[in-house]
């Protein structure tokens, strides 16, 4: 397949379908644009997926992430290089393998008034590790800091965090936990806060349209964040708008016409027709997520490695980064991001071999293929009809069913009902422990594939339980060895994070983590 660029009759029939569009449903725009008393001092951020909680304990789901982090702040935080620094702690220490002691920051208030102190600190981190915590259901961020044993307020600004085993990665994984205050949240229960949520982050909840519109002000006695990002008291915007548009060409259009002022989640093939547009901009931060196709080794043939090895080989994965992301991708040997700590730079990715591929099938004893189901959901189809069209070439052919998001599929207890699964996996940390442990731990919660490697197991719990970088590099690089050899999956690629935005827009630069600091950004609209 050769990789053929977008050509000007179909940004064309995007740009003629984004107009018909809204002039078919402007009340749907219209309806959706926020009323803040006539304010030019705000900016609108359109997304893809609503935001499902406004609680910081009880959600996992990026987008929400994105709106929660300009409301909240955490213990710790990354810089512009994505090191980890203080945020809410001013500092942290090591007392013993598993003993870690933070100082918090003094001054801060909540958006109520409340001040910041260490029972708030051991109030969040309980609710979520503990089980039962949310009104007697489990968080579903317990995961994310699974190794957390005990929480001990030493003092209003002194608390010790003791974890089951040597947890080199503890404040990384505390970037990913908002704070929430306890005497308030016990005050008006988790409806309550629901409803009117209170944080730290230099944003304060105004109001809430359903599931649709997030509206958020300036919090005009922010401590102004880590000292380590140029810190501001104040933030320029007066009001911060995320707005659930899950239409890639509504948000488009509602970009070109100022209704909003940055969107995410572009696809490849419009950035043609934004660049169209000279008032836009489009941006790119480097990939936080993979994507692949779970092989489901529990049924035949798959429990056989050279019939994983021969869909790898089968698939030229070059090619479906050229013309399903427009070249706007990495390759991937597994699926750790070429960024990530510990990635191992020795492999390289499957080269395309059809010859090969059809060796290996014959020699299992499938010498004019098979027929596989295929299933994905809607957002990976392109990926999907892409992979499909390649093994048909070598005698696979593919029955694609569509699943759709919030469907009632529970991957891992349906696998008798699917061959392949398209899919990908976010991992903001930029550490292997936020995917090859899930990915490929025994049982692990994104396990799809059913994969169990004993030594991989030994490699992963060896990796998790150390202070040493250093061994924790070497074992997370030997994993990625095995799996290599193991191929549980046919490896993809990693896509670029792309962002659009009206040149009015100032100060905003994407993250590598993937998350929308918003705190220094500002507009600049003529009348």
């Amino acid at each position: 397949m050769k990789h053929f660029p977008v050509t000007r009759w179909l940004l064309h029939f995007i740009f003629i379908t984004v107009f018909l569009y809204t002039l078919a449903y402007p009340q749907l725009c219209a309806s959706q644009a926020p009323d803040i008393r006539g304010s030019k001092n705000k900016l609108a951020i359109g997304l893809d997926s609503s935001i499902v909680s406004l609680d910081p304990t009880d959600y996992r789901d990026r987008n929400t992430q994105v709106a929660l982090k300009n409301m909240f702040d955490s213990l710790t935080t990354r810089d512009k290089d994505l090191k980890v620094v203080p945020q809410l702690a001013e500092s942290w220490k090591i007392l013993d393998d598993t003993t870690w002691e933070f100082k918090l920051r003094q001054g801060v208030k909540f958006h109520n008034g409340d001040d910041f102190t260490s029972k708030d600190v051991k109030f969040t981190l309980d609710r979520v590790t503990q089980e039962g915590a949310l009104d007697g259901k489990t968080s579903p961020r317990k995961g994310l800091l699974a190794s957390l044993s005990d929480v001990t307020v030493v003092d209003d600004y002194t608390v010790r965090i003791q974890t089951t085993t040597p947890w080199a990665i503890l404040p990384l994984m505390l970037t990913l936990q908002e704070i929430v205050p306890m005497k308030y949240m016990k005050e008006v229960g988790s409806v309550g806060f629901q409803t009117k949520p209170v944080g730290t982050g230099p944003f304060q909840f105004v109001g809430k349209e359903g599931q649709d519109q997030l509206i958020l002000e300036r919090f005009e006695n922010y401590y102004g964040g880590s000292p380590n990002n140029p810190p501001v008291l104040r933030a320029p915007l007066k009001y911060l708008i995320f707005r659930h548009i899950p239409e890639n060409i509504v948000r488009i259009g509602m970009l070109q016409r100022g209704e909003l002022d940055i969107i995410t989640s572009i696809s490849p093939e419009t950035v043609g027709i934004i660049k169209m547009t000279p008032e836009l901009v489009v941006k790119t931060s480097p990939a936080t997520r993979s994507y692949f196709a779970d092989i489901n080794m529990t049924r035949p043939p798959f429990d056989d490695p050279r019939i994983r090895l021969a869909l790898n080989y089968a698939v030229d994965m070059e090619a479906v980064v050229n013309h399903v992301l427009e070249g706007q991708g990495k390759v991937l040997p597994t699926i750790l991001l070429q960024n990530a700590f510990a990635y191992n730079s020795s492999l390289r990715p499957y080269a395309y071999k059809t010859n090969e591929a059809k060796k290996l099938l014959s020699d299992v004893g499938y010498p004019q293929g098979f027929t596989i189901t295929l299933h994905c959901q809607d957002a990976d189809q392109p990926f999907a009809n892409a992979i499909a069209l390649f093994l048909t070439k070598v005698g696979v052919n593919c029955a694609i069913h569509v699943v759709q998001p919030g469907s009632s599929l529970n991957i891992m207890a349906t696998r008798s009902k699917w061959h392949l699964f398209v899919t990908s996996w976010g991992n903001s940390t930029l550490d292997p422990v936020g995917i090859l442990v899930p990915k490929f731990k025994s049982g692990g919660r994104g396990n799809y594939s059913g994969y169990s490697n004993k030594r991989v197991d030994q490699l992963l719990s060896l990796a998790e339980d150390t202070l040493d970088s250093k061994k924790r590099e070497s074992h997370y690089k030997e994993v990625q060895e095995i799996i290599y050899k193991d191929v549980p999956m046919i490896f993809g690629y990693a896509a670029e994070e792309i962002y659009a935005l009206g040149q009015w827009v100032k100060n905003f630069t994407p993250s590598s983590s993937g998350m929308m600091s918003m705190r220094d950004v500002s507009v600049e609209k003529g009348d």
